[in-house]
């Protein structure tokens, strides 16, 4: 990325980028700039400065060769009220091409040929070092106060059912999350945020250089990989809810080998989900609290993405701060799955007694800690319920190498996605339609390109390989019974042109029923789900004021500006009689009385500053609704009791 050619096709997307900008949000940008004052223009354009520093006038010195560099740019001329000093550069620079602003400048003015032409004289009379300056990122990440939950040293042994129980509410946890991101704009807008801004590119090198990926057609980039990326996690979840299911019904028969098969794949589906969560903790903490401890290697990719490394062991950090010191710890290759839970463990101590630590928690290393605290968790009731053997690099492996096939096939397609229409900025995401318009491109380049849309493609893979799993026992149990003499023949996807089954896969996505997705939030009601509706319409919980109130919030049309205390919703569920256990990290699990018609916990992460708002509440609410089948009429208040 150092060469001329790439400095020139950077040059040129970014100045593709302000035109188009400003072809979208010239009118109203001339509109708010002339209604401003004078203190208010000054104030706007420090903020569009490192640190708010700003040239006073034109020669103004005191901030060296700033004024030789950038004089145009100072307060006493685009401040000035009744002047279009600043909407004629803009203009200038958008709608003038590269070569026009390098003969002229603003109103027939120098242009950038006269300052080139400058600098390559003084370069040639210097004798210098060159200086290299290294961009800064400014993050404002959000940062509240939390309270943190210890771990429970010694996993409980759980029945094959509560497993499965257990993988199904994370899966539909994470289906509702894939829908929130999809249909919900005021999810989608700022995950994109965290996922632009957190991308391996952002690292500094070993010499402080920062790929320059900041143009707009990485936003996009950003849009499918986020996307695709939460889809693949629920896609695991339901595969691993599915063995753990089939292994319920395959107890019946007492079939060991097909055990043995299962166990397997459960083994290595689990060491897989956790390192794709573990790469994503890494990916939030080595641009958040760990930046200053990672390190890009130039020239060097992973799975498609800049290669990032640790610059320190992270012992070394074990008095002088104890938090990054088990939080690098997390983000180690040599950490697996087994040892992992040790150091959420130890990071979850060190909050108990130092809960104000937690500040420097950024969001999305927040969120993704919680994920990375549910899968080793649920590896470690698996290990301690069942007779789990150890990971194996060519047996059971045929899921995670066709998840890992799809998955290669499907970011392929990431750079052939334009979404700069809806995206630009990403906050524009915000705005009526534009989330809808965004992901409807998404689904109809994922579907012209791969035959189906991503819910379809993971659904089929995880029918596919459950049923070739089946005919593999067959296949083993007639060998056996047979010496040999007969085989079963397995279906043979490979030998498929992928012409013909990205064919085959458009016709299915012509046949599919409405609402098939594994993460439409509407699919239609399962028989258990309609005996729950029918017995809670006929049901109404009598309760406290707040109580009402809390789920009158998160049940009636929840409005994303409202925002509810964690302790408030608790003690609302409490009021319900429900049992509320912490688990790990921040997360509850909640466990209906004997006399609820649904015996069904749910497990729900505590939000990042206790505060339930924004989506949080739009998901939060949505699980209630799936779990329980509650709705706004659920609840009245109880004429005895108004606290």
């Amino acid at each position: 990325m150092d060469t001329l050619q790439d400095k020139t096709d950077i040059l040129k997307e970014l100045h593709r980028d302000l035109a188009r900008k400003y072809q979208l949000h010239k009118v109203a940008i001339e509109e708010t700039w002339r209604s401003l004052g004078r203190k208010k223009r000054e104030q706007v354009i420090k903020a569009g400065c490192a640190e708010g520093v700003v040239l006073k006038t034109p020669m103004d010195r005191s901030l060296g060769v700033v004024c030789h560099i950038i004089p145009e740019w100072n307060l006493r001329d685009l401040a000035e009220l009744g002047s279009d000093y600043l909407l004629d550069h803009l203009k200038h620079r958008a709608t003038n091409s590269l070569c026009d602003q390098y003969a002229s400048g603003v109103h027939g003015g120098p242009g950038d040929a006269e300052f080139i032409i400058n600098r390559d004289i003084l370069e040639l009379r210097s004798s210098l070092k060159k200086k290299h300056t290294q961009q800064e990122k400014d993050e404002d990440t959000a940062r509240m106060a939390l309270r943190s939950l210890s771990i429970d040293p010694k996993p409980e042994k759980l029945p094959l059912t509560e497993l499965a129980s257990r993988a199904l509410d994370h899966k539909t946890s994470l289906e509702e999350y894939v829908d929130l991101c999809r249909t919900e704009p005021t999810c989608l807008a700022p995950t994109v945020n965290l996922w632009y801004f957190s991308r391996p590119e952002l690292v500094p090198d070993e010499k402080g250089r920062v790929l320059p990926v900041i143009t707009d057609k990485y936003i996009s980039i950003a849009i499918f990989e986020m996307v695709h990326n939460a889809v693949i996690g629920a896609a695991v979840w339901d595969y691993l809810h599915r063995l753990l299911q089939t292994l319920v019904d395959n107890n019946k028969q007492n079939d060991r080998a097909y055990r043995t098969i299962i166990l397997q794949e459960i083994a290595n589906i689990s060491h897989f989900e956790y390192r794709r969560v573990q790469n994503l903790f890494k990916r939030f903490v080595q641009m958040g609290t760990g930046s200053k401890h990672f390190k890009r290697v130039f020239g060097a990719y992973d799975n498609g993405h800049s290669r990032v490394i640790m610059k320190v062991k992270p012992d070394t950090l074990t008095r002088v701060d104890p938090q990054l010191h088990y939080i690098l710890s997390l983000c180690r290759v040599e950490t697996d799955i087994s040892r992992a839970i040790d150091w959420i463990q130890k990071l979850d101590q060190f909050h108990q007694t130092r809960p104000l630590e937690e500040d420097r928690m950024c969001l999305g290393e927040f969120n993704i800690f919680g994920e990375l605290a549910i899968i080793t968790s649920f590896f470690s009731s698996l290990s301690r319920s069942l007779s789990l053997p150890p990971i194996n690099s060519k047996k059971g492996q045929t899921y995670i190498t066709r998840l890992k096939s799809l998955g290669n096939d499907i970011e392929s397609l990431k750079t052939k996605v334009d979404l700069l229409e809806f995206a630009t900025p990403i906050n524009n995401l915000l705005e009526p339609g534009m989330t809808e318009g965004a992901i409807n491109v998404l689904d109809q380049c994922i579907v012209e390109n791969a035959g189906a849309d991503l819910a379809l493609l993971y659904k089929e893979l995880n029918e596919d390989c459950l049923l070739d799993m089946q005919e593999r026992n067959e296949e083993q149990k007639a060998t056996a019974a047979q010496n040999a003499n007969t085989v079963v023949e397995l279906r043979n996807k490979e030998n498929i042109c992928p012409a013909v089954q990205v064919e085959q896969r458009k016709e299915k996505q012509k046949t599919r029923p409405a609402h098939s997705s594994i993460y439409s939030s509407v699919a239609p009601a399962s028989p258990a789900n309609s005996s729950i509706k029918q017995f809670e319409e006929h049901s109404v919980f009598k309760v406290k004021s707040a109580t009402f109130e809390i789920f009158t919030i998160l049940l009636f049309k929840p409005e994303t500006k409202k925002s509810i205390h964690w302790s408030a919703f608790v003690a609302a569920m409490s009021d319900m009689k429900f049992s509320i256990l912490p688990k790990f990290g921040s997360v509850y699990t909640f466990l209906p009385p004997h006399d609820c018609n649904v015996q069904k916990s749910f497990t729900f992460h505590r939000p990042h500053g206790s505060r339930i708002e924004g989506f949080g509440l739009l998901w939060l609410g949505r699980r209630l609704k799936r779990v329980y089948g509650w709705d706004e009429r659920s609840f009245s208040i109880a004429k005895d009791n108004k606290a």
